[in-house]
């Protein structure tokens, strides 16, 4: 696991730019984070994301769109 500090404002990228995570805001210990990625890449919470796994044939948001 890769363990990174970053300020308001401040990003990572990964995979050579494809993903974008910036700190949006961070107060009392919560962070907000915006996440830009390619459409084709699925950005979940995993509890979407376990949920999404344990039922496959599930209509997504995305599906319906």
């Amino acid at each position: 696991m890769l363990i990174l500090t970053r300020r308001n404002g401040e990003q990572i990228l990964i995979d050579k730019g494809q993903i974008e995570i910036k700190v949006i805001n961070q107060h009392r210990g919560v962070v907000t984070l915006g996440i830009k990625a390619q459409p084709h890449i699925d950005v979940d919470r995993e509890e979407i994301f376990l949920r999404k796994q344990a039922n496959p044939q599930a209509k997504t948001d995305k599906d319906l769109a």
